[in-house]
């Protein structure tokens, strides 16, 4: 893998980017269901969607936009929630736990 290749956007990503924007309300459920939908549907591909949504909810919450941070969180409940064992490993990764549980 590249350096580039670990910054590439995929579809999950520019989900994850819409749902946290300021244009989304934070109750979209619906839409946070079709994003968990999408990390699902890549389990054991090429393009790792659980370990690409992990990546960007990382960077998302640590962002110093409460609002973003904030979205992120709840699509990370959600996504904790609805996706499956793939994803729950990503999210609990060392450096990625180190994230999460200075929140």
């Amino acid at each position: 893998m590249s350096f580039f290749d670990r910054f590439k956007q995929t579809p999950i990503t520019d989900a994850i980017d819409a749902a946290t924007s300021d244009d989304r309300s934070i109750e979209d459920l619906a839409f946070h269901l079709e994003i968990c939908d999408m990390i699902n549907d890549t389990k054991g591909e090429a393009d790792d969607g659980a370990k690409d949504a992990a990546r960007t909810l990382k960077k998302k919450l640590s962002t110093r936009k409460g609002a973003t941070a904030m979205k992120a969180l709840v699509l990370l409940e959600s996504c904790v929630k609805n996706c499956g064992h793939e994803f729950h490993l990503e999210v609990m990764i060392l450096d990625q736990l180190l994230v999460f549980a200075t929140l």
